[in-house]
């Protein structure tokens, strides 16, 4: 699950204060079809960030972001299927996304698109 939305009013938790709030994503969010829900992912939920790097290796279990709070390149660019993985948005479609393009999504509210490369194994 994108964790930018477990402090939605409504899921069930109070939206927490500080300088991480303006990054959760509230209900009804604008651009709903390109906000992920849920993904195919090595954890039950991640928190990716603009800034995070995209693996060192997309064999299983070689993570390289450095994050934490499980960012893009170690819970969600997994090529469960090939190149591509599931993604369910928050509008409620799903899709097969190449991998590269899940920096193109909108992960949170501050979430800033950029282009990466990813490795060739």
């Amino acid at each position: 699950m994108n964790g930018w939305l477990l402090h939605a009013k409504g899921v069930g938790y109070e939206p927490l204060p500080g300088s991480q709030f303006k990054e959760y994503i509230q209900l009804p969010a604008k651009e709903a079809s390109r906000v992920p829900l849920f993904a195919d992912a090595t954890d039950a939920y991640g928190f990716p960030r603009s800034t995070d790097q995209p693996p060192i290796s997309l064999r299983p279990h070689v993570h390289s972001d450095g994050n934490w709070l499980g960012g893009i390149g170690r819970v969600f660019c997994i090529p469960r299927h090939g190149q591509t993985t599931n993604v369910v948005f928050l509008d409620g479609h799903a899709q097969m996304v190449p991998l590269p393009e899940l920096w193109q999504l909108k992960w949170n509210n501050v979430w800033e698109p950029s282009n990466v490369t990813l490795p060739r194994n």
